[in-house]
């Protein structure tokens, strides 16, 4: 699982890790890289790409992590920590994701991911990157693919809201967890992914 992350992102490093310019940057305003820091859990608003229903090209926008599905009863207490992850290889076959794969597909933005070991008693975090300066290094990107929905409030307040892909870990991290985010590590594999030219699974 991926409970939490790692944000302080700006355009400038955005746009060198996915191409899109902060100008195509829809609820920039939900967006604050000084207050999720270090230390983002699900319900915090972070950058995700996605595919512009206008134009068809990407585009960025603030989402909530932790999906609420849009079948959600308007007066539920909202939990995002029961959807903060999906996992890739069932995702085809559960209705609250398998209507997502269609058309709302997304990629996650963070400079990295924390998973925790046990060491005795105690829990110990270890922060995951793909930067040999970490923890020092603000402008690493590290794209997660994702899923993300649109739930409709009482007073028809629109919030989007996404879930992190998982699958199994790989081997340099099998030590520490069984099970990673869905890493999409070019420019290459983000089209394939919001143009669904992957599947769902990994």
């Amino acid at each position: 699982m991926c409970g939490r992350t790692r944000c302080t992102l700006s355009c400038e490093s955005i746009k060198t890790a996915t191409g899109v310019d902060g100008s195509r940057w829809r609820d920039a305003s939900k967006y604050d890289a000084a207050v999720n820091k270090f230390n983002v859990s699900p319900g915090a608003f972070t950058p995700v790409v996605r595919t512009s229903l206008t134009d068809g090209r990407p585009e960025l926008q603030s989402m909530k992590w932790g999906l609420v599905p849009i079948f959600t009863k308007k007066d539920e207490k909202l939990d995002h920590y029961r959807m903060m992850n999906a996992r890739s290889e069932s995702v085809h076959e559960r209705p609250a994701y398998r209507r997502l794969l269609k058309q709302n597909r997304c990629i996650v933005l963070v400079n990295g991911f924390y998973e925790w070991a046990k060491e005795g008693k105690q829990k110990q975090p270890y922060y995951i990157t793909t930067s040999a300066n970490a923890p020092h290094d603000e402008e690493t990107v590290l794209c997660l693919a994702g899923l993300f929905d649109t739930w409709m409030s009482a007073d028809g307040t629109s919030l989007f809201t996404y879930t992190i892909l998982t699958t199994e870990v790989c081997d340099r991290l099998r030590w520490l967890h069984n099970r990673m985010p869905v890493i999409l590590p070019s420019r290459e594999a983000q089209r394939a992914w919001l143009s669904m030219d992957c599947e769902g699974r990994r």
